[in-house]
């Protein structure tokens, strides 16, 4: 396969004008698809970091309090015992692609003229841009195995390994994690418990965002007195109606994992993008046997977080 410029259409050629409307699109096509991605949307205005490369994401972490201190008399001999207390985060990047297909009958025949051309290929990138946040939204909610993104599944989580360092026996890598049951019987005192808990803990102030389905959120609204007021909150992408909790919001996601309530810090959680691999279009190549150009939509980045502790979830929650 080999890259080529696309047949001339008015001013210009096809290619510069596929990769202008790329640059310069705007969403105008109805969606009768998709559903609001709020995680996505939240971490993209909260805790979005953008990096410049590197083999993988690196950090440092403070472990433990250093014990070689007290109080002392004239003469007494001060502790000198080294403590380490430190370790480091590694996190791999992760990359993710959707393809666009433009084919010869669209581009000459069906599409004649710049505007047209122009049209169609917009509609495309559109469904792309979108197809490929859904399925970054989906991962975000899911176990993070293998190539997928970092999810809240084990992201939230006592037990398992991130970042590489396993929180089983790590116990400062331990994310706040809580059985809860009926939310009509316990759901508002397991809320409050664990607030609290995370709360008392050294480092990033309180959690921001308090995310699960629509049904726990249901729970939590009808719990609610009269005169407790709903918050509209600009978030992301798009308004989205919330309550609140405390001082942070309440939102549900359709992808949200069932029964399971998040706590989530912006301070604690960082969305690493790669500086160059952010929604950015590939060349359009054509195969020398197909009537068809062919480009990609790539994203490379992480989910990661630098002090677990401060993030919670109640699970098990029922009516």
């Amino acid at each position: 396969m080999s890259a080529e410029l696309l047949d001339t259409h008015g001013p210009g050629n096809t290619a510069t004008l596929v990769t202008t409307t790329f640059e310069n699109r705007r969403p105008e096509i109805a969606d009768a698809v998709f559903s609001k991605r709020v995680l996505l949307d939240w971490l993209n205005k909260k805790s979005k970091v953008v990096k410049d490369g590197g083999t993988s994401i690196v950090g440092g972490l403070m472990t433990a309090k250093n014990t070689s201190n007290g109080s002392y008399d004239d003469g007494d001999t001060l502790t000198t015992t080294h403590v380490e207390g430190f370790t480091t985060y590694q996190y791999p990047w992760k990359q993710y692609y959707v393809s666009i297909n433009l084919f010869g009958r669209e581009e000459r025949i069906q599409n004649q003229g710049r505007h047209v051309v122009q049209d169609i290929v917009q509609t495309k990138l559109d469904q792309a841009d979108k197809s490929l946040a859904d399925d970054i939204n989906t991962d975000l909610f899911a176990s993070g195995a293998g190539k997928d993104v970092n999810g809240l599944v084990t992201f939230v989580d006592a037990t398992s390994t991130i970042g590489g360092i396993n929180s089983t026996s790590s116990s400062f890598w331990q994310a706040d994690v809580n059985a809860s049951g009926s939310f009509s019987a316990q759901g508002l005192s397991d809320m409050r418990t664990l607030w609290f808990d995370l709360s008392k803990k050294e480092g990033a102030g309180d959690p921001d965002l308090l995310l699960t389905t629509s049904d726990i959120f249901g729970f939590y609204e009808s719990q609610l007195t009269p005169q407790q007021r709903y918050s509209q909150t600009d978030t992301g992408n798009g308004s989205f109606l919330n309550l609140l909790f405390k001082s942070a919001p309440m939102m549900f996601d359709e992808q949200a994992t069932s029964g399971v309530m998040y706590f989530l810090n912006s301070e604690v959680i960082k969305w690493c993008i790669s500086s160059t691999t952010n929604f950015v279009l590939t060349e359009w190549v054509k195969p020398s046997d197909k009537d068809i150009r062919v480009a990609q939509v790539l994203f490379g980045g992480e989910l990661i977080t630098d002090n677990r502790r401060k993030l919670g979830k109640l699970t098990g929650i029922t009516a």
